[in-house]
């Protein structure tokens, strides 16, 4: 019987670590990166109105096809972790565009930031791939839906 016992734990634990759809709590379909735009901070629009660009790259790091919409105004999917930098929201027009990735397929777009300091900030986004509204400054995180977090990165200048 004990050895029964071993043999169906054992087997239950090596199915699960081998299944490809198998996701802890950390993980997630999408890998997102991102990189201050260091181009966009010598623009007269960064120096006058402190508006420069975050270079995004969504990756779909699963073993299924994942949705993602992409809004006219990109910043309309994202969020800071920081308040003294936040995505371009203010588009009174916007159009979704839906988008699917295949495994290891990867979007990449620039997303207009407005930085509210002069001294170095560091901060990530987070991504919401299915945003119906713009999710910065949503008081209600119910209504954002799943966010998938960035690498960290610091606005210098």
């Amino acid at each position: 019987m004990k050895m029964f016992l071993g043999l169906s734990l054992m087997s239950f634990v090596f199915s699960a670590a081998w299944r490809s759809d198998a996701l802890t709590k950390d993980d997630g379909p999408f890998k997102v990166e991102i990189a201050v735009n260091s181009a966009s901070l010598q623009e007269e629009l960064y120096k006058s109105q402190h508006i420069f660009f975050v270079d995004t790259k969504v990756t779909n790091v699963s073993h299924r096809e994942q949705k993602l919409v992409a809004w006219t105004q990109y910043g309309w999917s994202w969020i800071s972790s920081s308040a003294q930098v936040r995505p371009g929201i203010e588009a009174t027009k916007n159009s979704p565009a839906r988008i699917v990735l295949q495994p290891g397929q990867s979007y990449a777009r620039a997303v207009e930031m407005f930085s509210m300091t002069h001294r170095p900030v560091t901060f990530k986004l987070g991504f919401a791939p299915q945003a119906q509204r713009p999710i910065s400054g949503q008081a209600n995180s119910a209504a954002v839906g799943e966010l998938f977090w960035s690498n960290l990165v610091t606005l210098t200048r």
